[in-house]
């Protein structure tokens, strides 16, 4: 009888990192019998405000939700908003639920992040903000706040794309330089409360009108809300956290330890075996960029990206999605430039596995697959 040869498990792209702990603070939540905006959600954004410095922090149920709310607080309807292309299309989305206009700005064509000189250059008597994007890396916040700073601009952090907060810029967290910052925390992120984001500010007044907007806006007097003719005075939205993913952030942020050290050893091994394949190069890591963890990204280069991708997937192994240059999408037609370093970025880019449940076996695998490419 002819043997069979065994198939090899998919090695997946991406799987959130839950476990005992994340089962166990369900079950106390649900118990509890309230799965609303709560006691959960307030300890959440407790916790998150610590880790930026003090900034009032407010929990939304997306990352999407918190870049539309920040962009709201700093009224940027009407005028510019400056940001990079290479950023997952929330990021712009949120500019148009903003009615503002995007003006997409070049990026560094090693580290893939936002180009501070792109920036200096679009700056127009309409502009009214920049929304950064820490891609992996921090962005060079010392000069992109100086041209704020000289423009009078307001500048928002996006780190959705860092997945979680533990990063830095010349020993300052990520999240902690701009206005405002927004978080993301959805399933396919390091620290996950499977759907789910935040915003940090240390404006009070923009904090208060985030509430509102955040809970369909009704006001809040006292920590109730706010009943009446007065109660609603602007229109808002459904955008706040539910306790249930506020208690799987708590329990997320009580193993960060674990997980940073689990994926910093993911990539050592990809760093280490991955050393000296020609067709693959890094993303430039600059000194003053620390501890961000978001994606193990390589450029693949030569344009043999999409071959290697098919190399891949016919060994069983998945890549997340690769990102697409946000203005070439049809809906931003209007909104296009020549932005040659950013094209070439995305068409290079390429996302391994990479999350914390990732055996050493398995990305050993990955490393091997890569290194037999002849494509």
């Amino acid at each position: 009888m002819e043997r069979t040869k065994a198939r090899r498990a998919v090695i997946r792209a991406f799987k959130p990192s839950l476990g005992e702990c994340e089962g166990d603070a369900l079950r106390e939540a649900v118990s509890s019998g309230w799965l609303g905006t709560g006691i959960y959600t307030r300890l959440f954004e407790s916790a998150l405000s610590r880790d930026v410095g003090g900034r009032s922090v407010l929990a939304t149920n997306s990352g999407t939700a918190a870049l539309h709310l920040a962009l709201a607080a700093m009224r940027v309807e009407g005028g510019e908003v400056l940001t990079t292309p290479v950023t997952s299309v929330a990021t712009s989305h949120a500019i148009l639920y903003n009615r503002a206009f995007p003006v997409f700005c070049d990026v560094d064509p090693e580290t893939g992040n936002i180009d501070p000189g792109a920036i200096e250059a679009s700056v127009t008597r309409r502009t009214r903000a920049i929304v950064v994007v820490h891609l992996g890396h921090a962005c060079d916040m010392d000069r992109i706040l100086e041209i704020a700073k000289a423009r009078r601009l307001l500048v928002l952090e996006d780190v959705c794309a860092c997945h979680a907060v533990g990063g830095s810029y010349n020993g300052r967290p990520l999240g902690t330089m701009g206005d405002a910052a927004c978080f993301s925390f959805g399933r396919f992120k390091g620290l996950t409360t499977l759907d789910g984001g935040a915003v940090a500010c240390a404006r009070a007044e923009w904090t208060e009108r985030m509430v509102r907007l955040r809970r369909m806006g009704h006001g809040e007097r006292d920590g109730r809300m706010a009943e009446g003719e007065g109660g609603v005075e602007e229109l808002g939205f459904h955008y706040r956290m539910n306790d249930l993913a506020a208690v799987l952030g708590l329990s997320q942020l009580r193993r960060r330890g674990e997980i940073q050290e689990r994926l910093d050893e993911i990539l050592r091994i990809y760093a280490d075996g991955l050393s000296g394949v020609s067709f693959l190069r890094a993303p430039k890591a600059e000194a003053y960029s620390r501890g961000v963890r978001a994606y193990a990204a390589y450029r693949v280069l030569g344009g043999r990206r999409d071959a290697l991708r098919r190399h891949l997937a016919d060994r069983g192994i998945e890549v997340n999605d690769v990102l697409f240059p946000n203005h070439r999408y049809a809906l931003y037609r209007r909104h296009r430039r020549k932005l040659p370093a950013a094209d070439r970025f995305c068409a290079e880019m390429l996302h391994l596995p990479f999350y914390p449940g990732l055996s050493d076996g398995d990305a050993d695998r990955v490393v091997d697959t890569i290194r037999k490419f002849r494509g």
